[in-house]
């Protein structure tokens, strides 16, 4: 569930907007030998709010930050079937071995710097496109998060 070592790449697995039993399995199949492999530090389902809550779960749990460029449009599906992980760099390239035939994008990393910032990806920082890091659509310290999170469910 929580990021565990800054500098990790973050990876979305599945295809958005698609629910494809067949190709989940297999998506599942290739997980599952990645993870006996010891190939990916975290990994957590992508269920209702979608990316968006995703992102902002595994940094609230790990206590780290993240850094993730992704289409806006693409923050909160709700697609089915779909996974975020997190790999070490140095086995990042037997990662993406593991996974070839499946959908999944690299789309940022854990950063030691406690806040989610989230650009969107289809959008340039600049009008003259200057800058490809795209535009931050979020960016917010992860103890505002935790803040918001645990004030929702204070009498529980």
């Amino acid at each position: 569930l929580d990021v565990k070592f800054p500098g990790d790449y973050i990876y979305a697995l599945g295809e958005i907007r698609k629910m494809n039993p067949k190709k989940n399995f297999k998506l599942y199949q290739a997980l599952q030998k990645a993870i006996e492999n010891n190939l990916v530090a975290s990994a957590i389902s992508i269920s209702r709010g979608g990316l968006a809550y995703a992102f902002c779960r595994i940094a609230m749990a790990g206590g780290l930050g993240i850094n993730v460029k992704i289409p806006v449009a693409d923050l909160f599906s709700e697609s089915s079937g779909r996974i975020v992980v997190s790999v070490n760099p140095s086995k990042a390239a037997k990662f993406e071995r593991a996974m070839a035939g499946n959908s999944f994008t690299q789309v940022g990393k854990v950063t030691r710097e406690k806040k989610i910032v989230i650009k969107d990806a289809l959008r340039p920082a600049s009008p003259a496109g200057r800058q490809a890091q795209g535009v931050n659509i979020v960016n917010i310290p992860i103890s505002k998060l935790i803040r918001a999170y645990r004030r929702t469910f204070k009498d529980y």
